[in-house]
């Protein structure tokens, strides 16, 4: 009823613009001016109306100026070609024959409005400029609900179902807005730069909205739900504006791949399989503000470079935030909380080769103190030397240091609670990680202690890989599902009054 009466207003309208237009009369039962759509465009000029009563007609080419009215009752099948500008295309059924689009906008500042469109291959092209499609409601199940390919055209406000929803190829400033689009792919920007994609409702199994080498788009406030691979997926793709969206379920997301330079701003992903934003062989986005909420990560960046995490809120999620393969990336006042394990830092096992780099380079990371994990402040230090830090601690990386100590950390809820990686004679006495994949992770580091320690309900209390030299002292592995402790191609470690108490394996 809604759309019917914003379709007699707006008829109403037209008619009083219309001023002394001429009304011609389509009925297919001999009763108005012509039977056939064409014969009543035939008697129309410039800006009459042609009123179509309710009947089965053929497609026409609409090349002039007119005012297309009829109602649902109203059924043009075959195909409906409009070149004249300026036409108006009102409360029609449309029904598409064959392959052929049941509606193709040729025309610029064209306007279809309270239409439905059904049939096969596609339901409206718009080819033209400045064309507008507002309140329709399309269905083709197996095949494209609407095409752009030309510039500065509008859908508002339509009901989409089709395999795929909206296809933009090769467009430029053109707008989806306030759509219901049901789809396996649901709207598809092809080399597409400067359009605009703004409070639609999303629901499918494949891919919800995606940009494949297109520039300086806006995709804003939209809602997808359902079992999406990815619900915002962009590849090859630059400058991207990507802010205010709500994605639930599917695998991923937000996923950027082979993507430069793009914004992901106050974005809520929630009970995603794999990641709620998920970054691959990207560089230089910039992530603010997003909200991860119950997925399977959080963030995960992998085999991705100079990407910038700021200010984003990650809580129940199996991991917070994953850095794996990847190289500085840089990570500012982001929150980790109630989170399985808060933060992973790894070398991974990238899909790309888009970085060249040795293992140790994959954990030179720009994180800084403002970040924090269970509310106490991460601590990660790269090429340091001679410092102790303190015992406010929810994270503690030790990148290729020297001489750095720390006593009476408690940290709990960490993928390696504490991780020293190529560091030499680096002390970490009296703490304890809790909860956490592994306790305390030792990669090539030299001459290093760990003494008065526990580690307790983690999957690894203590692992040592690649050592030499160090000590293990009075630390104690308590209820590990895997080893107490473990060492891994390690020489001349020392371990002395260590205890390894109700865990699956002792010492290996």
């Amino acid at each position: 009823m809604n759309i019917m009466r914003y379709q007699a207003s707006l008829l109403l309208l037209l008619l009083l613009a219309a001023g002394q237009a001429k009304t011609i009369v389509v009925d297919s039962n001999g009763s108005g001016d012509a039977t056939s759509l064409s014969g009543g465009i035939f008697l129309a000029g410039p800006g009459d109306i042609v009123i179509i009563r309710p009947g089965s007609y053929s497609g026409a080419t609409v090349d002039r100026a007119v005012i297309l009215s009829g109602s649902n009752e109203s059924r043009i099948r075959g195909p409906l070609l409009i070149t004249g500008p300026g036409c108006k295309i009102l409360n029609l059924t449309l029904e598409s024959s064959g392959q052929d689009p049941a509606v193709q906008l040729q025309s610029t500042d064209g306007f279809l409005a309270g239409c439905q469109v059904s049939g096969g291959g596609i339901g409206i092209r718009a080819a033209g400029t400045n064309n507008t499609v507002r309140e329709c409601r399309i269905e083709i199940p197996s095949g494209t609900g609407i095409q752009v390919v030309g510039k500065g055209n509008k859908i508002q406000t339509c009901s989409v179902r089709g395999n795929v929803g909206i296809m933009m190829n090769s467009t430029a400033e053109c707008k989806v807005e306030g759509c219901d689009i049901s789809a396996l792919q649901g709207i598809i920007l092809d080399s597409s730069t400067g359009n605009k994609i703004e409070k639609n409702t999303l629901s499918g199994s494949g891919f919800g909205i995606v940009l494949t080498k297109s520039f300086a788009n806006l995709v804003s406030d939209n809602s997808l739900s359902g079992d999406f691979v990815s619900g915002i997926d962009v590849t090859n793709s630059r400058t991207n504006d990507i802010e205010g969206n709500s994605i639930s379920g599917g695998k991923l997301g937000i996923s950027l791949r082979n993507s430069q330079g793009n914004n992901l701003t106050e974005n809520v992903c929630g009970k995603t399989e794999r990641a709620g934003i998920y970054a691959d062989k990207a560089t230089e986005n910039r992530l603010r503000g997003n909200l991860l909420i119950g997925n399977g990560n959080g963030i995960l960046i992998s085999g991705s470079a100079n990407n910038s995490l700021l200010a984003n809120n990650l809580t129940q999620n199996s991991y917070g935030i994953t850095l794996r393969g990847s190289i500085d990336n840089v990570l500012r006042e982001n929150r980790l909380f109630a989170n399985s394990y808060n933060l992973r830092i790894d070398s991974g096992e990238s899909s790309g080769a888009v970085l060249s780099s040795s293992g140790h380079d994959f954990y030179h990371q720009d994180i800084d103190e403002s970040n924090l994990a269970e509310e106490k402040p991460v601590r990660y230090l790269v090429a340091k030397a001679d410092m102790v830090i303190p015992a406010e601690c929810g994270f503690l990386g030790v990148i290729n240091c020297r001489n750095i100590s720390a006593s009476g950390l408690n940290i709990t809820n960490s993928s390696a609670g504490i991780m020293m990686v190529d560091s030499d004679n680096c002390r970490i006495t009296n703490s304890s990680v809790a909860r956490s994949e592994m306790g305390f992770n030792l990669v090539d580091c030299t001459s290093g202690l760990v003494k008065g320690c526990e580690a307790f309900t983690c999957q690894i209390g203590y692992l040592a890989e690649g050592c030499e030299g160090g000590v293990f002292e009075e630390s104690e592995a308590d209820s590990c599902s895997e080893e107490g402790f473990r060492l891994v191609d390690s020489m001349n470690l020392k371990m002395q009054r260590c205890i390894a108490d109700s865990s699956a394996g002792g010492i290996l």
